[in-house]
């Protein structure tokens, strides 16, 4: 099965919640989204772990990811 990586700015995270569950539930997919992250872990180093196991990376382009220093 395919990985997604969903990559997107917090201040459009509904919407980015929306697209993920849409994707999992309607479509079945294997699809990443920090909402996986557990607490106390090094966050960064599970993003990058995850965007390296993904088939498509997934970029939700607004104003506010634009301007993300990530």
């Amino acid at each position: 099965m395919k990985k997604f990586f969903i990559s997107y700015s917090r201040d459009d995270k509904h919407w980015a919640y929306e697209l993920w569950r849409a994707l999992r539930d309607r479509m079945h997919l294997d699809v990443w989204i920090d909402l996986k992250l557990l607490p106390a872990t090094d966050w960064w180093l599970s993003i990058v772990e995850s965007i390296e196991e993904c088939d498509c990376f997934i970029i939700v382009l607004t104003p506010k990811s634009g301007e993300s220093i990530y």
